[in-house]
This record gives C-alpha cells, sequence and structure tokens, in this order.
C-alpha cells in the first residue's frame, strides 16, 4: 500500500481541455495523474504537478435518453494501460 500524502494543491484544468464530464486518478505511485473524460469524447491525461495535459485518445460517446441525477457519462480508468 501506498503511504498517503495529505497535501491538497488545487490545480486548474486547461481551458483546452472544454468541457470535463469525468475525472478518475491514476496511480503513479508519486506522482499526481488524472485521466479526463471530456464532453466531446476527448481522453486526456493531467499532470496536476505541472498543469500540463495531453490528449491520449477518444472515445464515442453514446447518445441516449438517459434522464435523472443517477444517469451520467462517467469512465473508469486503469493505471496498468497508463505506464
Amino acid at each position: 500500500m501506498l503511504p498517503l500524502n495529505p497535501l491538497l494543491i488545487n490545480t486548474e484544468i486547461p481551458s483546452s481541455c472544454g468541457k470535463v464530464v469525468d475525472i478518475a486518478p491514476l496511480n503513479q505511485e508519486r506522482q499526481s495523474i488524472w485521466l479526463m473524460l471530456a464532453e466531446d469524447g476527448g481522453l486526456l491525461r493531467l499532470d496536476a504537478q505541472s498543469g500540463r495535459s495531453e490528449r491520449v485518445g477518444r472515445i464515442n460517446l453514446p447518445v441516449g435518453d438517459c434522464q435523472g441525477p443517477i444517469c451520467r457519462t462517467h469512465s473508469h480508468a486503469a493505471s496498468s494501460c497508463f505506464t
């Protein structure tokens, strides 16, 4: 188990990322790396320490008739895919 760093730092998401609909942490030991899902289906990797982001892929988001507070677009990230 990795030691928990209790330090909290605010990081602005770059405007070039567009509207982010979900975000998931990637376990990168001592780095704060996040995978973001943009409204347009873009997958972006954000290094919260440097503030740099890069587009790493794109997915086609399903268009549905989903209504209500429970139904939303979301992602699940496995860090083994990004090592």
